[in-house]
């Protein structure tokens, strides 16, 4: 997956500690697209990733699992050293590539024809927030039923 941001005027805050309040991809994963359940499984995960932040710098992208809010039960935390991150960060914005190895998502099965659930909300101090489809009226960072379904090709 990949990601630009651009546009920017001066450069991006990112505080691993704060996601809120920094610039940051957001991303929720449903392995069983479970679109007719409200609250959410085992089988969901959200991720966030910033393009700095980490390292003995600070200049190193960030990208770790969080909980998912109000989930009747968590997903199994991945190895952290498995999620990939790579930026390129310059004074008008940045791109973000991450990689999901398949053993960091709990219950995928990569068949095709297999579906994902799907949610991304890009958030940025200075130019706003952009979420794929419903804005932040409705609870889609708890609810897998308002995440979009990606259908797996081969």
């Amino acid at each position: 997956m990949e990601i630009t941001v651009e546009g920017k005027r001066k450069p991006g805050y990112c505080n691993p500690e704060a996601v809120s309040t920094s610039d940051a991809v957001l991303i929720w994963l449903d392995t069983r697209d479970t679109q007719n359940q409200h609250r959410a499984s085992r089988f969901c995960h959200h991720f966030v990733a910033m393009p700095t932040g980490e390292g003995e710098t600070g200049m190193d992208p960030v990208f770790r699992q969080l909980p998912v809010a109000r989930a009747r039960e968590d997903a199994p935390d991945g190895d952290p050293e498995a999620l990939l991150a790579e930026a390129d960060v310059n004074k008008t914005g940045y791109r973000l590539s991450l990689w999901f190895p398949k053993d960091s998502l709990h219950g995928f099965d990569p068949a095709p024809g297999s579906r994902l659930g799907f949610y991304l909300a890009v958030q940025d101090v200075e130019l706003g927030r952009q979420t794929l489809t419903v804005s932040d009226e409705f609870p889609f960072d708890s609810d897998p039923s308002q995440w979009a379904s990606l259908e797996l090709k081969a």
